[in-house]
């Protein structure tokens, strides 16, 4: 696929200047171009509105090169691409019987063919780099002897415009990209063994053979890469998180080839494989779900016959990138399916790897089990996998250690759900012990995993009749994440929708104890309903904000988003009716309305999901004399098919 630069400023990206291939490619080429002239020439030819956004995309694509923007251009205006469509434009396409595209054409092959090492390189380099090429990487894949030498051919090919300065690298000057004009082209001509030029079939020939061990080389790197930043999210949290980020295509790329070819992966290439799987679970809200669903188990499927193990571990890192719906291919069913054929395959085994993935397998199961509101199962799960977990945990295992933790934090989380005096207590006391271990671990720096156990602390101190208690350690979350993973962050609305909660439930404690003390001093009482109408002010300013959140990234129709929206229900319905706001009763409705609309479309109607929002909204109907509505809801979510 094509590679898609991210927008960048004028002053950022680097112009193509005119040089051997500039000279060569005249007729196609109207001179030098920085972003804001290649907006210019594509807004002149193009018919299609596009922002400027994605107008920059599109420019920076075509490597700046003024002659494809045109090419692009009256593509779109032949209606055979949309602008999303334009923004991961294939050369390929232009390479038909056109005169730009011939001409194009015929420039790029004389420049590649000037000199075999270049092209063997530029070969190996498309094949292997999704986007970014940092000089360290170029030297191990390349094998070239040093740095200094890897530098000075990269900027030969950047003198003959077949390469660019990075202008983002992680060190100045030593990171470059490929523009998307000479990449596509290269991976066209990696397709063409049988060009009628010898000295070029030969070259391409030679990347060919040697397209197994580069890879292999690049994959070592990346899996190499992501176990030492995951290990270093104990540490540095930040940069960290920020190098396995950037390293996600690249992760994203070596997934691709293990798909594409099973058959070539090894056992030392699917020990690096599924180690790189183990260490993605750490940090699912990086990687695609989807696609690392499917990667998973078509490797599962290839793998069955052969390595027990890592087909194993294949099925149960996928089943933990669950979706919470009713799809069947990713939703809440088919992702636990996946998490018991592995639990089936790995029960019987003692080895430390084995236990460790049959450990990850039954967290997964226990968090789809968790939403499915079985919770008596959930809790066996991760119970299962804490005794699995334990020798190896006694042994001082990191990895082990690390998954332990995090079993004991949605354990303390799934006992909440029970809602049941002694169930909340005995959560406490292992949200307890998971923040103690959490804190240990990670040396009592902020990272996700100790936020995660500070809210499942938190779910139980609430329940538990301490909402003060809760707030505290639901802020110390919500600070943790916002420093580890910033605001726009699914987790980081999670603090948000708990600390509206914890508000809420401060409030009618005030309400409740000024009743039950039946005072008679009416200041008092004034003031106890101002400090009430506070704290659920602050309630609902962090519901919304988390609304926000949740709808930006996950979309109107996320069960997150209903989750939200029935809080600010009931948020608002207390207000109605404890404090006087009559106007928040029609507004708590809405509310509940949105939530329930969500929810039908990801749980089946007489899901504890649906009956309990849809009780309060069929009493709020009756109230209102509103019969027809009332038994429209039982009929809709409250009965099960």
């Amino acid at each position: 696929s094509s590679c898609v630069l991210a927008p960048c400023s004028t002053e950022q990206m680097a112009p193509i200047v005119e040089s051997k291939l500039g000279q060569e490619m005249k007729t196609c080429t109207l001179g030098e171009l920085d972003c804001k002239a290649g907006i210019e020439v594509l807004r002149a030819d193009c018919q299609l509105e596009l922002t400027d956004d994605d107008a920059g995309t599109i420019v920076q694509n075509q490597g700046l090169n003024p002659g494809m923007i045109k090419i692009i251009s009256r593509i779109i205006n032949d209606d055979q691409l949309t602008a999303e469509e334009a923004q991961t434009y294939k050369l390929s396409i232009a390479m038909g019987e056109n005169q730009e595209g011939a001409a194009l054409h015929k420039a790029l092959l004389s420049a590649f063919s000037k000199d075999k090492k270049k092209l063997r390189s530029l070969l190996v380099l498309t094949d292997i780099f999704p986007g970014e090429m940092d000089v360290d990487v170029i030297t191990k894949v390349l094998r070239i002897k040093t740095e200094k030498e890897a530098s000075q051919m990269m900027d030969k090919l950047v003198a003959s415009d077949l390469a660019m300065r990075n202008p983002r690298a992680t060190v100045a000057g030593k990171g470059w990209l490929l523009p998307p004009v000479v990449r596509e082209f290269a991976r066209m001509l990696a397709t063409d063994e049988d060009s009628d030029n010898a000295e070029l079939a030969s070259c391409i020939k030679d990347a060919l053979n040697d397209r197994i061990k580069t890879r292999g080389i690049f994959t070592e790197h990346i899996s190499s890469l992501v176990a030492s930043s995951t290990l270093a999210l104990r540490f540095k949290t930040d940069t960290a998180y920020n190098k396995l980020t950037k390293s996600r295509q690249a992760v994203y790329q070596v997934l691709r080839w293990a798909v594409e070819n099973p058959e070539e992966q090894g056992p030392v290439a699917r020990k690096q494989l599924f180690g790189l799987l183990m260490n993605m679970r750490l940090t699912l809200p990086i990687y695609s779900a989807v696609l690392i669903q499917d990667t998973c188990r078509k490797l599962a499927d290839a793998w069955a016959g052969t390595d027990e193990l890592a087909s194993a571990t294949c099925r149960a890192v996928g089943a933990l990138f669950w979706q919470n719906s009713m799809d069947e291919t990713y939703g809440r069913d088919a992702c636990k399916h996946q998490a018991e054929l592995a639990i089936a395959v790995l029960s019987s085994k003692t080895d430390p790897e084995s236990l460790l993935a049959l450990a990850v397998a039954l967290r997964a199961k226990a968090l789809i089990l968790r939403e499915a509101f079985s919770c008596a199962e959930s809790v066996a799960a991760h119970k299962q996998a804490i005794t699995a977990l334990q020798r190896q945990v006694d042994l001082g295992d990191d990895l082990h250690m690390l998954e332990y933790i995090m079993h004991l934090g949605e354990l303390s989380g799934v006992l909440d759900y029970f809602g049941e005096a002694a169930r909340t207590v005995e959560g406490e006391e292992y949200g307890r012990q998971a923040l103690a271990a959490a804190e240990s671990f990670f040396n009592s720096k902020s990272h996700p995993v100790t936020a995660m156990c500070l809210g499942s602390l938190g779910y139980n101190l609430r329940n538990g009749g301490k909402p003060q208690e809760a707030l505290d350690v639901h802020k110390r979350a919500h600070k943790m994440r916002q420093g580890c993973l910033g605001d726009m962050h699914v987790e980081t609305a999670m603090s948000l929708n708990q600390m509206g909660l914890s508000n809420q439930d401060l409030a009618v404690k005030q309400l409740d104890e000024a009743k039950k003390r039946n005072k008679t001093d009416k200041d008092e009482d004034l003031d106890t309903m101002e400090y009430a109408r506070l704290l659920c002010n602050t309630a609902v300013g962090q519901f919304e904000s988390s609304l926000l959140v949740r709808t930006e990234l996950l979309g109107e129709r996320d069960p997150l988003v209903a989750n939200t929206a029935l809080g600010l229900a009931e948020l608002k319905l207390m207000m109605a009716r404890r404090l006087g706001m009559g106007e928040m009763r029609e507004a708590a409705i809405r509310s509940l309305q949105q939530s329930l609309t969500i929810r039908r479309q990801h749980f089946n109607a007489g899901n504890k999901k649906l009956t309990v929002p849809g009780k309060l909204l069929m009493q709020l109907y009756l109230e209102d004399g509103r019969q027809a509505n009332a038994a429209e809801v039982e009929a809709k979510y409250m009965k099960a098919a």
